[in-house]
């Protein structure tokens, strides 16, 4: 007899985050604070073999917060962007 092989390859997870622009009025001193956290959480893979059967399950969570404090005359642009990308791919050979 010839044992049943399973092959499972998940979660991809691409996360790009944060970009910042300041602008800071001309003879103004001010204090512009940006703060950018951004958690990813990927891939959980789970393959059973049992009479040649595969499961594969892929988690993506991505959580992006931004918080901008403006102080005086100051213009402060921010702009988030995230992108997840997640991609599963599973073979199951009997």
């Amino acid at each position: 007899a010839t044992a049943a092989a399973a092959t499972a390859t998940a979660a991809t997870a691409t996360t790009t985050t944060t970009t910042a622009t300041t602008t800071t009025a001309a003879a103004t001193t001010a204090t512009t604070t940006a703060t950018t956290t951004a958690t990813t959480t990927a891939a959980t893979a789970t393959t059973t073999t049992a009479a040649a059967t595969t499961t594969a399950t892929a988690t993506a969570t991505t959580t992006a917060t931004t918080a901008t404090a403006a102080t005086a005359a100051t213009t402060a642009t921010t702009t988030t962007t995230a992108t997840t990308t997640t991609t599963a791919t599973t073979t199951a050979t009997a």
